[in-house]
């Protein structure tokens, strides 16, 4: 059988050729694929000790890259790598798109204060059990039955835009009088309770980490009105949106979900 053998750029050919070299000749080859499997599988399942238990056996298996440059630079290059692979594999584990995202900035932020390779490292284990409990968290949390699912992904992905019952039912597959009992029965509240309270929940974050108008808050998440949004939100949390700016006070961790 004919031996195949990759053409790349010629640029690139020749420092191909000097790491292949300076890998065979170090006797310590690449962090195998399949170790990086293992422990994606495990953040996208979830678990924790078996997320932490395959990085610890990769983290000996080999070397995972040929970098140059100083150790801190190097490493920073590989925490970035690393962090969007876990980010991958926790939205494909049932974490939301917009969390995970929002996870891996801050800790590609956090990256920058970090001032040699031992920080940077626990930084990196710490990425892995944060996001690993994350997935293990939404996932105890997810809807038994798919339509449920969908709707709830829907809703999340659209807060933004006026929805209605069957616009959610349509994307769910299901009748709104179906889609209706379901999620009265699995989540314990109505499809539209659902999201008014999803859109609350964000309106917390928007109100305490960044200073737009109460009116554009309102607006952003469709209430209509400032007024209406105010009125739902007093319902919600006890107090109108301005004395939840004006705290000292915290969103809920379920505004987080």
């Amino acid at each position: 059988m004919k031996q195949f053998h990759p053409t790349p750029s010629q640029r690139t050919q020749s420092r191909i050729r000097k790491i292949l070299a300076e890998s065979r000749a170090s006797c310590l080859p690449h962090t195998p694929y399949a170790c990086e499997k293992q422990v994606l599988a495990a953040v996208q399942a979830g678990d924790i000790a078996r997320a932490q238990e395959t990085y610890r056996q990769m983290s000996v298996s080999g070397r995972s890259g040929f970098l140059p440059g100083d150790p801190l630079h190097q490493n920073q290059i590989l925490f970035i790598s690393f962090v969007t692979l876990i980010t991958r594999a926790a939205m494909e584990g049932g974490m939301p798109e917009d969390l995970a995202y929002a996870m891996s900035d801050a800790y590609l932020q956090l990256m920058e204060d970090c001032t040699n390779t031992g920080t940077l490292q626990s930084l990196r284990e710490q990425a892995l059990e944060d996001f690993t409990r994350a997935v293990a968290e939404f996932r105890h949390t997810l809807p038994a039955s798919r339509p449920v699912r969908k709707a709830v992904r829907f809703f999340r992905y659209h807060l933004q835009e006026p929805l209605t019952l069957e616009q959610a039912a349509a994307e769910a597959g299901v009748s709104p009088s179906r889609l209706s009992h379901l999620f009265q029965e699995e989540m314990g509240e109505s499809p539209m309770a659902y999201l008014r309270r999803q859109r609350l929940e964000n309106a917390c974050i928007l109100l305490t980490e960044s200073a737009l108008p109460i009116s554009q808050i309102s607006e952003i998440l469709c209430f209509g009105s400032a007024s209406r949004f105010s009125q739902a939100f007093r319902r919600y949390m006890g107090m109108t949106p301005s004395q939840y700016r004006k705290g000292p006070s915290v969103p809920s961790s379920s505004a987080m979900g």
